[in-house]
């Protein structure tokens, strides 16, 4: 056997201390290389949810080393409060149903992972507390704050942040999602061939009217990105046709008449289709306008779209009832998600047309029987003394006098309401009598409070009756018209001119016109006889 000498000895235990030095240090982190990498448990998300002045929101995903810290905004960003954000755990290896796809990769909800629905307040901040280091997918739920929530991404915990010398990882991560404001759309009713400048929310109407409807909508920011579909709807009601070839398509920066200077081409830009709910004399129905891919491209940068038609007013418009005109944006983003944003708020960016009338019964002021036979005439009152109003209509006031009345002047100066048509009615066996289609409003919006006032004019009383002593104000609103009911005329009997005396001053009336004619025949004999003896 081998002598164990001294300088083997030491060399042997030289060699056993490093064996177990090694192991050892397999089983215990080495702190000089541990530094640079994981050091935390836990870690936060905060979201920072920002529109500017023009509607974007700061994009990309920045990271800080302190929760909450808002750095590198823009001038004129606000916080935008009432978004709600899901955040979900996830990996690469949990089986079953991918919720996500990133860069090739499926990830999958991490089973019993963190996961919570926050909402942006306090100037558009949402923020998670001490969650698990991992991989989360943070999603933006609709909402109609915006034009369509950001596409899913993807925050890792911890974050490596590159420096100018040495790459860092930091836990709180911030992040400032993308996206543009909410889609808005908007709708006027304008006077057949008149210009925009004329726009109204609420529009008086005869039958025959042609009515231009202007709707003017948002465009999004991702309106020419794959996928994404965009088209107007326009529901014009009963008692309305639409005019065929009548739609125009225009789109630009949108902030008056003149800034929609790009005109789209029908059938290459968009297309149109016109559903009737009927047909025939009813009217109503839905028309679509139907951006293509070459209309989206077109419009990609632009602020507004404006579509322009024009509807007739059918005889079947229903009295004193407001026609709400609707247009709609039906939009599907590049994300999938679709969207429906209405104009439906009448009077304020929904028109209405309306069209009103005026009923009364005539009846006698004493019986009350029902009179037949009077005939009236419905003039506009300009004041509240209608000798006035009359001579400022026959002084060429507005609205002109109407000579074949008697100098009474017409309704309005409408094709529709003149002398020839519907300007007088007359009482019919019921006493009943109705002026129709007649425009109410005095400002031209259709509110409940909303009216004309006019003059009624007897201008022929039934027989035996007196007219009317002097006009009747008469108010055209929402209520004025029944079909079978109205407001009470009276008319009184006329003057009569009754025999006095008895039966006995009439005998001696007969007797005295007798008498008379006697004395006539007396003297004409007489004068025959002195002819005769003259010869």
């Amino acid at each position: 056997m081998e002598a164990i000498t001294k300088k083997s000895l030491i060399m042997r235990i030289g060699i056993f201390a490093i064996l177990i030095a090694m192991v050892l240090s397999m089983g215990m982190p080495i702190k000089s290389y541990a530094e640079p990498y994981v050091t935390e448990n836990d870690g936060s998300i905060t979201i920072h949810k920002y529109l500017l002045a023009d509607g974007t929101s700061p994009s990309g995903t920045k990271s800080t080393g302190q929760t909450g810290d808002a750095v590198n905004l823009p001038a004129g960003a606000t916080g935008l409060d009432g978004i709600k954000f899901t955040v979900t755990q996830v990996d690469t290896t949990s089986g079953g149903s991918k919720i996500f796809a990133f860069e090739g990769t499926d990830y999958y909800k991490t089973t019993g992972g963190y996961e919570q629905t926050l909402t942006t307040a306090n100037g558009g901040l949402a923020e998670t507390n001490d969650i698990p280091l991992g991989i989360y997918l943070v999603k933006e739920e609709p909402s109609d704050l915006v034009s369509s929530p950001v596409a899913p991404f993807l925050v890792w915990i911890p974050t490596t942040v590159q420096g100018s010398g040495e790459d860092t990882l930091i836990y709180d991560i911030n992040v400032y999602p993308k996206n543009s404001k909410a889609l808005d759309i908007g709708k006027v009713a304008v006077p057949g061939g008149q210009a925009i400048t004329n726009a109204t929310t609420g529009l008086p109407v005869n039958i025959g009217d042609e009515v231009d409807f202007y709707i003017t909508a948002s465009i999004p920011a991702d309106i020419d990105a794959t996928g994404v579909t965009y088209s107007l709807w326009d529901d014009y009601p009963a008692g309305m046709d639409m005019k065929a070839g009548s739609v125009v398509v225009k789109a630009g920066a949108g902030t008056n008449a003149s800034d929609f200077g790009t005109t789209l081409i029908p059938n290459t830009d968009y297309t149109v289709s016109d559903t009737p709910a009927s047909l025939g004399v009813n009217g109503g129905g839905k028309l679509i306008v139907s951006l293509t891919d070459a209309g989206r491209a077109k419009v990609s940068g632009m602020v507004k779209i404006q579509v322009k038609l024009t509807t007739t007013i059918l005889a079947s418009i229903p009295m004193n009832q407001r026609e709400t005109n609707e247009a709609t944006i039906d939009y599907t983003d590049k994300n999938g998600d679709t969207k429906k944003i209405d104009t439906d708020n009448p009077g304020t960016d929904s028109p209405d047309v309306f069209n009103g009338g005026f009923s009364l019964l005539k009846k006698d002021a004493n019986g009350g029987a029902a009179l037949q036979g009077a005939k009236f005439k419905l003039v506009k009152r300009l004041t509240s003394d209608f000798n006035a109003d009359l001579a400022t209509a026959k002084n060429g006031g507005n609205p002109a006098a109407d000579a074949t009345t008697d100098g009474y002047y017409q309704l309005s100066t409408n094709a529709n309401h003149n002398a020839a048509n519907a300007l007088t009615v007359t009482s019919d066996s019921n006493g009943y009598a109705a002026f129709k289609n007649i425009p109410y409003g005095s400002t031209g919006d259709a509110y409940e409070t909303a009216h004309t006032d006019f003059w009624l004019v007897e201008i022929k009383s039934p027989n035996g009756y007196r007219l009317l002593d002097s006009p009747v104000k008469i108010t055209v609103n929402k209520d004025s018209y029944n079909e079978s009911t109205g407001l009470t005329v009276p008319n009184s009997k006329g003057f009569e001119f009754p025999l006095t005396g008895g039966m006995g001053t009439l005998i001696f009336v007969v007797g005295g016109i007798v008498l008379i004619g006697l004395a006539g025949v007396v003297i004409v004999s007489s004068r025959r006889k002195s002819g005769s003896a003259a010869r």
